[in-house]
Order: structure tokens, then C-alpha cells, then sequence
């Protein structure tokens, strides 16, 4: 009896390891079989591996891409806020130099102004000064004519004592003759 159970527990024992052995062989097996597809499907693999790397080299080429863009429009941006910039600068000289103009063309004006008031006052100077002169011409005229007035009134003065001596002179001469003729 104790034989029989005992071979028994040894079968059982050997099944089992024999159990194992052939999992270990499928599994070996099952391994192989996958290296072998494995192996096989390789050049897919390498296939797929090569997709994804020239996936991954296109996606860095266009974020390459996109930051290149990207720079390039802030670099056009800052252009045109330059340009912006030089424009806003160059419309304030050009109002700077419109109000210098104003000024200068008010200060011209202004010059006119003047030099027609001068000119204004130098002829009115003139005008006094020629006055003056007619006055002057005009007094001198009058005190000469007075003057001639006064020597011909001598004149004729003159003339009639002379007359009047002659006449006397006459008279005497007359007186005279008729003395001299009564002796």
C-alpha cells in the first residue's frame, strides 16, 4: 500500500515537472517565435522607425520654421514701428519748420510794417522841412521886397532934395542976375 501511494506522489511529481518543462519549452518556444517575427517584421520596423524619425525631423523642420516666421514678422513689426516712428519724427520737423516759416514770414511783416512807418515819418519830416522852406523863401521874399520898398522911397527922397536944390539953386542964380541987372 505504502509502495503504491508512494509511486503515485512520484508520478504525480514527474507530471508536474514534466508540466513545467513543457511551459518552459512553449514559452522558449512562443520566444522564439517571436524573435523570429520580430526579426521578420524588422524592416517594417526599421520601416515605421524611419517614418517616425522623418516624422519628427519635418515637425522640428516646420517648428524651425515657425520660430523662423515668427522672428521674421516681429523683425518687420519693429521695421514698421521704426518707420512709424521716423514718419511721426520727421511731420514734427516738418511742422517745426512750418511754424519757423510763420514766424519769420510774421517777422518779415513786421519789418515791412516798420519801414513803411519810417518811411511814413520821413515824409511827413520831408514835408515839414519843405514847408519850412517855402515859409522861410517866402519870408526872406517879403523882407527883401520891404527892403527895395524902403531903398526907393530913399531914392525918390534923395531925388527930390536934389530937385529942390536945384531949384533953390536956380532961384539964387535968378536972384543973382536980377541984383546984378538992377545996378
Amino acid at each position: 500500500m505504502g509502495t503504491e501511494a508512494g509511486t503515485g506522489a512520484g508520478t504525480a511529481k514527474e507530471w508536474e515537472w514534466e508540466e513545467e518543462q513543457k511551459e518552459e519549452y512553449e514559452r522558449e518556444q512562443g520566444q522564439e517565435q517571436k524573435l523570429e517575427q520580430e526579426y521578420e517584421q524588422e524592416p517594417e520596423q526599421k520601416g515605421k522607425w524611419e517614418q517616425e524619425w522623418e516624422q519628427e525631423q519635418e515637425q522640428e523642420l516646420e517648428q524651425v520654421q515657425e520660430e523662423e516666421q515668427k522672428q521674421e514678422q516681429e523683425k518687420e513689426q519693429k521695421q514698421e514701428q521704426e518707420q512709424e516712428q521716423e514718419q511721426k519724427q520727421e511731420q514734427e520737423q516738418e511742422h517745426e519748420q512750418e511754424q519757423e516759416q510763420e514766424q519769420e514770414q510774421y517777422q518779415e511783416l513786421e519789418q515791412e510794417r516798420e519801414q513803411e512807418q519810417d518811411l511814413e515819418k520821413e515824409w511827413l519830416q520831408e514835408q515839414d522841412q519843405e514847408q519850412e522852406r517855402e515859409e522861410d523863401q517866402e519870408w526872406e521874399q517879403e523882407q527883401d521886397q520891404e527892403q527895395e520898398r524902403e531903398q526907393e522911397q530913399e531914392r525918390d527922397q534923395e531925388q527930390e532934395q536934389e530937385q529942390e536944390q536945384e531949384q533953390e539953386q536956380e532961384q539964387e542964380q535968378e536972384q543973382e542976375q536980377e541984383q546984378e541987372q538992377a545996378h
